[in-house]
């Protein structure tokens, strides 16, 4: 299980997987923790959504942000990604 998060620091997400991973691990679950990698114009997309999902008005993405920016980092990240995991969890993105 391989879980995926836009920051190291400074969330109750990370706060979470500090103490999750390792207790995965204890109980023989091979678990790791990913931080992406972006510009401020990609974590500014993915803040928007996470805000939407909470509830917030949605920002609509015009096309070419969405493709050349929120998608290209996407892309990018996804290259870096290890694919000897059966479990990819995406958290706050």
């Amino acid at each position: 299980m391989w879980h995926i998060n836009p920051t190291p620091l400074g969330d109750v997400v990370e706060e979470l997987l500090i103490s999750y991973i390792p207790l995965l691990g204890a109980v023989g679950i091979k678990a790791d923790w990913y931080v992406i990698h972006g510009d401020r114009r990609f974590f500014t997309i993915t803040e928007d959504l996470h805000n939407a999902w909470q509830g917030a008005e949605y920002k609509e993405i015009n096309k070419e942000k969405r493709h050349t920016v929120y998608q290209g980092n996407n892309e990018t990240n996804t290259h870096e990604l290890d694919q000897n995991y059966d479990v990819f969890t995406p958290n706050d993105l």
